[in-house]
């Protein structure tokens, strides 16, 4: 606030210094007074109205709002002056005091400085845009043609980047109705001169990719590239964007996050990620991971470096990484565990979790040799990284591990804090059921939990608990004798008497007439027998300190009791009838409906058909894995995408049953196997779990491409000549050389910059196939990747090799290459490739008469191995350039000599014979040409051995002969 507005200071001052809300209003209410008569004045200066105007963003900003009236008019002039600081006070009063809706009127100023000369001016403008509040349509294409402007400074066009992202966040639609245009466009600004600008850019583009990803496809290349330029060449960052010695560590983060989320949608689509930029990728994470175990000195230097450290880790999982890469990333992980900044330990907690979770076997065992440590981190003064160590000792326990964790984990409850306890509870829960191989200890750890936890233990675990008893037999009888120790305790949490009530229930009467020696299976289990007089003691001594809910339990236990020991019925009766004059509604309702049933007809015969044995659960999802916490939404921001991730748990609980039987089974694994009447896995959720956000819902389906014009003339040219121009305009000139080895065809594309005036730079080449993905005809494997700059008169190589792998290649099926790179402005190009049937077929010399034999031969196999078609050209062919235009596609062409021509002076004859090669064998291809009218009429008869093929080749050559070869 400039010195010299002391009005406005005064008037600070005076707004503080108020004793009471009174006073406040009072003074606020004489100012507006004064602002409005000073607002009538008009020749009130910009200086004076820059103050009044910042008084009533102060008295807006205390909550009053009602100084809409009259600050607009004085906020326009401000907003249209030629100062800086009067037109910065009139943007900034427009986003305070506006909404949206209401905003129209402004965006006159806004789009004269936008087009004005004025940068300073443009950027206010454009930060105002950013706010939201100006109309995003009315600026789009102002906004949007700065950015991709190469002539726009570098400070314009950050702030453009900002701008239009809060456009599209505001109006997804803008970016769909220009998506197929813009977004190459857009996504080529990462790879910009200006590392400002791609640090704005990265914003824009991740919004992007959560939108339309499928519109990305040069992003991978491109942002790969310049993660390698940041990290690995150390002369590429500018000393402005070293933050203490780290190379510009905000941008390398973002670029690694929007690395990872791309690659995540490219596992959605099942696509691949190209090899040269897994290449770069993998030496980007291990040159990180190998600097940070180099010592810095000062903290920030050290936080920087973690940041990407913890990018570079969460990305590892997704490179397939080796198993010397990820030991060597969780050793450096586990070094920052005795940091003492607590962000620090708790971002290293995460990229483990992120890490053993998607690493594999390797990065678990690395992990888990500390596992004291990250048990200790249990005690960590923060509670967040507690919650964290308790997510990371979930991740981690194996069959092997289970019952230290589980023992630790419960000792830990009677201190862990409150917040923490049903989580805690949760996966000591589901890791008691994951990874059970012994009965006893199962029963003995999960009474022990609800004990322990008492309160903080959900419903969904003790009915879980109860299903699985229920669904075992061989449970039943430890679990009854286990309650019955628990019920005698008289400190006993409600949960624990739930159970405890449910289990004497239904199992209550197969502990009466036990060995005594069974009971020495359970340490402080009383060997004394168990009577249903005293089982229904212990319950009847803890109902009436019990919740309604619970006594609803309990008075359900004791119908069963009444059902089974006739010796029970007269002390049931009593106390149904004591009941029936509960305070509790639920209770007397429910007490009256059992006495009714019980003295029905005075026999047990509507008793045996309502109160029966409780059937065995069928579950096809564990309830508990909604309370696992952090570790279901490991993958939050990608959780809707479908085939991504892994399952942890090695075991898992299933429920199946059969002929009736019902037990526990122990297998090697460790997993508990539940009787039920379906079979259902449960598991630890896969971190693939679709949650329906926005990208759940890709966008508009990809279109076959437009491909640029003229590219009919090189393509055409590649179907008969090995080498040539595929393609070429004022920019670039595409050159290819195609080698054929049976069913694989070499390419050698080389890209040659023709400008003498600027080089070409993000160069992308992706090579997009236009066949099935499940069953390919073809298949594109890459040998070289082109470099991504080309100096002015320079070329770069491309080198790729095509498997040809069945016959079914059909002519609509053809790779397509897209081209974008920057040459001043944006450029992308689209061609087709010649990946065709006919490029590999090579000549197979043969005499006529084996050829009329080999002829009729094929013709036996009817329609489907041969193909006849009538065509006529506008371009005039002598027979000499037909025969050499044929063997040049493959076919060796009979001697004319050895045959009879037609007697008709205006017929050719030309026959050839080839070979076609695919990985799914070889086919003989027999051609009968027949010219007329001075070459200008057709007959093509094509025979080959494979079937529905010879079609396919001879609209090929059709093609090729009607656009004039």
């Amino acid at each position: 606030m400039p010195a010299q507005m002391k009005g406005l200071s005064q008037f600070i001052a005076d707004i503080r210094n108020a004793k009471a809300y009174d006073e406040e209003r009072k003074r606020i209410a004489v100012e507006l007074d004064n602002i409005r008569r000073k607002f009538q004045d008009t020749k009130l200066l910009g200086y004076q109205k820059k103050k009044y105007v910042a008084k009533l963003l102060y008295i807006h900003i205390l909550g009053y709002t009602t100084v809409h009236d009259f600050w607009l008019g004085a906020s326009m002039d401000l907003a249209r002056s030629a100062t800086f600081s009067e037109k910065q006070m009139g943007y900034l009063s427009f986003s305070l005091f506006l909404e949206s809706s209401n905003a129209l009127e402004t965006i006159l100023p806004v789009l004269e400085d936008l087009w004005g000369d004025n940068v300073d001016f443009t950027t206010l403008a454009l930060q105002y845009v950013a706010t939201g509040v100006a109309d995003g349509s009315a600026v789009l294409e102002a906004v949007y043609g700065f950015l991709r402007s190469p002539t726009t400074v570098p400070l314009v066009r950050r702030n453009a980047s900002a701008a239009l992202l809060r456009i599209f966040r505001d109006n997804p639609e803008l970016l769909l109705a220009n998506c197929r245009s813009w977004v190459p466009r857009l996504v080529a600004v990462l790879d910009d001169a200006d590392l400002g600008v791609s640090t704005s850019a990265v914003s824009l583009v991740s919004f992007i990719v959560e939108e339309l990803p499928e519109l990305c496809e040069n992003l991978l290349p491109l942002a790969t590239r310049k993660l390698s330029k940041v990290v690995l060449d150390p002369s590429y960052v500018k000393d402005e964007y070293l933050y203490y010695d780290i190379p510009a560590p905000w941008l390398s983060v973002k670029l690694l996050g929007l690395i990872e989320r791309y690659i995540q949608y490219l596992h959605f689509v099942e696509g691949e990620i190209d090899l040269p930029s897994l290449a770069t990728l993998r030496e980007v994470v291990h040159q990180t991971i190998n600097r940070s175990s180099s010592p810095l000195a000062g903290l920030q230097s050290k936080n920087a470096q973690s940041a990407v450290l913890f990018a570079c880790i969460s990305l590892l999982g997704y490179l397939d990484p080796s198993p010397e890469a990820l030991a060597s990333a969780t050793d450096a992980l586990l070094l920052l565990l005795d940091s003492p900044e607590t962000n620090t330990r708790y971002l290293t907690l995460d990229a483990l979790i992120k890490l053993t979770s998607r690493g594999g076997k390797v990065a678990q065992e690395n992990t888990s040799k500390q596992l004291s440590v990250i048990l200790h981190l249990l005690e960590d003064k923060d509670i967040s990284v507690r919650r964290k160590a308790l997510d990371l000792i979930y991740t981690l326990t194996s069959a092997a591990t289970v019952e230290t964790v589980v023992e630790h984990l419960t000792k830990y409850f009677h201190t862990a804090d409150y917040t923490l306890r049903p989580e805690l509870a949760v996966k000591i829960a589901v890791l008691c059921e994951n990874f059970a191989t012994d009965a006893v200890w199962y029963v003995t750890t999960m009474l022990r939990l609800i004990s322990v936890a008492g309160t903080h233990v959900s419903r969904e675990i003790w009915e879980r608990i109860i299903q699985i008893l229920v669904n075992n037999l061989s449970l039943q009888l430890l679990a009854a004798r286990m309650v019955v120790k628990y019920l005698r305790d008289k400190a006993l949490s409600e949960t624990m008497t739930k159970v405890g009530a449910f289990v004497l229930g239904e199992f209550g009467h197969l502990i009466l007439d036990q060995a005594d020696e069974d009971a020495n299976l359970i340490e402080g289990m009383t060997a004394k027998r168990c009577t249903a007089r005293v089982q229904f003691d212990l319950l009847y001594h803890k109902y009436f300190y019990c919740a309604p809910n619970t006594r609803a339990i309990i008075l359900s236990a004791f119908l069963k009791m009444y059902k089974r020991h006739e010796d029970l019925r007269p002390l049931v009766l009593d106390f149904y009838e004591l009941e029936l004059n509960s305070i509790d509604i639920e209770i007397q309702t429910r007490a009256m409906e059992y006495l009714r049933v019980v003295t029905l007809n005075d026999d047990t015969k509507h008793l045996d058909l309502i109160v029966g044995e409780m059937p065995v659960f069928v579950n096809k999802v564990n309830p508990l894995m909604a309370g696992v916490g952090t570790i279901a939404q490991l993958n939050a921001p990608v959780s809707h995408l479908r085939g991504f991730g892994r399952n942890r748990s090695s075991s898992s609980v299933l429920m199946s049953h059969g002929n009736g039987s019902t037990g526990l089974v122990f297998q090697g694994a460790g997993g508990l196997v539940l009787q039920s009447s379906e079979a259902s896995t449960i598991r630890r959720p896969s971190f693939a779990a679709r949650n329906g956000s926005s990208a759940s819902s890709p966008g508009p389906e990809p279109k076959k491409p437009v491909l640029s014009p003229n590219w009919q003339e090189g393509y055409f040219r590649s179907l008969h000549f090995d080498q040539g121009i595929l393609y070429e305009n004022t920019l670039l000139r595409i050159t290819y050389r195609i080698t054929k080895k049976n069913h694989v065809l070499g390419f050698q594309l080389t890209y040659k910059n023709k400008t003498t005036h600027a080089d070409i730079t993000g160069l992308t080449a992706t090579l997009r196939s236009g066949t099935s993905t499940t069953q390919p005809a073809y298949v594109i494997e890459l040998v070289t990747a082109p470099s991504s700059d080309i100096a002015q008169s320079e070329k770069t190589d491309h080198r790729f090799n095509v498997v040809l792998r069945s016959t079914g290649l059909s002519n609509v099926e053809q790779p397509t290459l897209l081209l974008s790179f920057m040459c001043g402005a944006f450029t992308s190009l689209k061609v087709k490739l010649p990946v065709l049937l006919l490029r590999a077929l090579t000549a197979a010399p043969l005499a006529y008469s084996n050829f009329l034999t080999r002829w009729a031969q094929v013709g036996a196999m009817g329609a489907s191995g041969e193909a006849v078609l009538q065509f006529k050209t506008s371009l005039a062919y002598p027979t000499i350039s037909l025969r050499r235009i044929l063997a040049r596609m493959g076919f060796a062409i009979i001697d004319e000599t050895e045959y009879q021509q037609p007697e008709d002076v205006s017929q050719e004859l030309i026959l050839g014979t080839g070979i076609l090669h695919t990985l799914q064998g070889n086919f003989g291809v027999l051609m009968f040409l027949e010219a007329r009218a001075e070459g200008r009429e057709f007959t093509l008869r094509i025979r080959c051995t494979a079937p529905d093929v010879a079609l396919i080749l001879a609209e090929t050559i059709v093609s090729l002969l009607e656009f004039g070869a």
